[in-house]
């Protein structure tokens, strides 16, 4: 049997979240969620995930940094990041990207 793809969504919104998870879930996806950057990169580590949606404006840690953590740890580095945010200017797009992030979503 072929394991499904892991998807990790760091998000703090709930409405957010459960848009996400009953679309992701439906497309065959297994989904984590984590409501903040700290247990995001703690998520991240233990189950190794295909792909992390990640918000930017979060508590406890903002999206940039869980992306960089997230980039720089030997463990995880390879792992797309998706960023997903209400931020739409193009300076905020060329920081994501720059840390590492592999593509933004508004």
């Amino acid at each position: 049997m072929i394991e499904a793809s892991k998807i990790l969504v760091i998000e703090d919104e709930s409405d957010v979240i459960i848009f996400l998870i009953d679309h992701l879930d439906y497309m065959g996806y297994r989904v984590f969620t984590a409501r903040n950057g700290k247990d995001g990169i703690v998520i991240a580590l233990r189950e190794k995930p295909d792909l992390v949606i990640l918000d930017i404006m979060m508590p406890e840690m903002d999206g940039y940094e869980v992306c960089r953590r997230l980039k720089t740890h030997h463990e995880t580095q390879h792992i797309p990041i998706l960023m997903l945010t209400a931020k739409g200017q193009l300076q905020e797009k060329i920081y994501g990207l720059e840390i590492g992030a592999d593509d933004y979503l508004y």
